[in-house]
């Protein structure tokens, strides 16, 4: 089918808003209203999807987190919010003409006369970006109804409408490989995005060796975007690019005393202030990072639910494959004895727990493999056989960026959003903490030290698992530490297993969803 215009996804998206808003309250639905949806995302390409999705969520974002319902409150045909926020303008910059005109300033210090001009200057400046952002909220949009025959405001609001759209730019990830492949990653300026473009990451390991935050890709700057463009007009790019890494080193020499003072000595005394009244608020604040939001990820995971949606013909089937957690990937992609050891980690225990067994499976064959392929020269053999090891080790890291960004996703919702999934979160929490505890305790025991994370998942590797985990730390203990390290060897057995993992974890997103 033809791309959707930037006004049809702007109606499609109200339209589907209007239909399941009441999925917020539980409320269940009609076949024929799944079946429209189903059918419309069906003939979508992703791009398309993602564009009507991520408007139709803005709409349930303003519905309940802004006053957008009485802004839009309409009396009569006319815009009773409108009338209000030019009125509440209106009084602003009469009391600034008045403070400047009328009001004798000679009594006052020139500080406070400083400080009112500042406080009027700033309400006019904010009441005329709410004023700016209500005429071109997608709520108004929503206001030219017939596309064939709009009214003369109706160019202003598809010009905007190109600039809120999605912006992407093409990326290599932070790691050096031989063969490092390109994701488009989103872009879009900070002053027209309608979210934030980015996926949280929290990570296990790396919590509890205290590490620094790390991401796959680094987030594109829209002022990167721009200092790249008019150098590339200059000419100058080339030149910048050789001589950027030795500025850095140079920045970085005169920096890094400073820092290394701030973490040893400031840090950790704020920290343990701040550790006891709002332990969770630093924690997010100090160990999760930010994830650029990959155009490549969105496609898997679309395709994926596409593919799903395609065997649900019945309503019980429907419920079948919904309440899936990777088993249905595990048993169609793998032989027998392998995929009934991989599934008693998924099926056979609560979902937080089969989140923390993947998580930390994932991230010890994450940095396993990350750690050969950074070794490994992939230059041997004859022309044709290069290529096709290049496009197998591209398409096996894009897998595996895969499976790490939605497997330190899942584990930031599952520590930090629990409300997200509070159905099916269980007492992730504490098995997350009592994990912790048994991780730091082995670290402290390997002499492990900050940023030591592939170190760590060597040494969790080398683990012998030949005595149960259980009958080690008892019954009492919720953690998952030991029983993670035997998943992790059971995948790492597997020649496709970055495909396999990355299907599983979309289909544990799925399920909390």
């Amino acid at each position: 089918t033809d791309r959707l215009k930037d006004l049809e996804v702007v109606h499609y998206a109200y339209k589907y808003f209007r239909t399941f808003k009441g999925l917020v309250v539980d409320l269940f639905f009609s076949i024929r209203e799944r079946d429209e949806s189903r059918d419309f995302f069906k003939i979508r390409d992703p791009e398309d999807a993602l564009r009507v999705i991520e408007v139709e969520l803005n709409f349930l974002y303003g519905t309940l987190y802004t006053k957008v319902e009485v802004l839009h409150l309409k009396t009569k045909k006319i815009y009773v919010g409108y009338i209000l926020r030019f009125l509440a303008l209106a009084c602003v910059l009469a009391t600034l003409g008045i403070f400047y005109f009328k009001v004798n300033k000679h009594k006052f210090h020139r500080v406070d006369i400083g400080i009112t001009y500042t406080l009027l200057i700033g309400a006019i400046a904010l009441d005329v970006m709410a004023i700016f952002m209500l005429i071109f909220s997608d709520r108004s949009i929503t206001s030219i109804k017939d596309p064939e025959c709009p009214p003369w405001w109706a160019p202003i609001y598809k010009a905007f409408l190109v600039l809120m759209g999605p912006w992407w730019k093409t990326c290599t990830c932070n790691r050096k490989y031989k063969h490092n492949p390109e994701h488009e990653l989103l872009a879009t300026p900070l002053v027209v995005r309608r979210w934030s473009g980015s996926i949280s990451s929290h990570n296990l390991i790396r919590y509890c060796l205290k590490s620094n935050r790390k991401s796959i890709h680094e987030f594109p700057s829209w002022w990167q975007i721009m200092f790249e463009s008019i150098l590339r007009f200059l000419k100058l790019y080339d030149c910048f690019n050789k001589c950027a890494p030795c500025i850095g080193q140079v920045i970085e020499k005169c920096l890094s005393p400073i820092r290394k003072g701030l973490s040893k000595i400031i840090w950790p005394c704020f920290e343990k202030i701040f550790s006891f009244c709002a332990k969770d608020f630093m924690d997010e604040m100090v160990y999760v990072s930010l994830e650029p939001f990959s155009l490549d990820l969105w496609k898997f995971i679309f395709e994926e639910l596409k593919t799903k949606s395609e065997f649900v013909d019945t309503l019980e089937r429907g419920k079948r494959i919904s309440s899936v957690r990777g088993e249905y990937v595990l048993t169609d992609a793998c032989k027998e004895p392998e995929c009934g050891k991989l599934l008693r980690y998924l099926i056979e225990v609560p979902y937080d727990e089969s989140i923390l067994l993947w998580h930390i499976a994932t991230d010890l064959c994450y940095h396993l493999d990350d750690k050969k392929d950074r070794k490994k020269n992939w230059q041997d053999g004859d022309i044709e056989n290069q290529i096709d090891r290049q496009d197998n080790k591209e398409e096996e890291l894009t897998y595996r960026q895969f499976s790490k960004t939605l497997s330190d996703y899942m584990l930031y919702l599952l520590v930090f959003r629990p409300t997200m999934m509070s159905a099916v979160a269980g007492i992730g929490k504490i098995r997350f903490r009592d994990t912790c505890a048994e991780a730091e305790r082995f670290f402290n025991r390997g002499d492990l030290h900050r940023n030591e994370d592939e170190k760590a998942c060597k040494k969790l590797l080398d683990v012998r698992t030949d005595v149960g985990p259980q009958e080690v730390k008892g019954d009492r203990s919720k953690s998952v530490l030991f029983d993670a390290c035997m998943l992790a060897k059971e995948l790492n057995k597997m020649d496709n297993k970055w495909k396999i993992m990355s299907k599983v974890w979309v289909e544990l997103v799925s399920y909390a969803a």
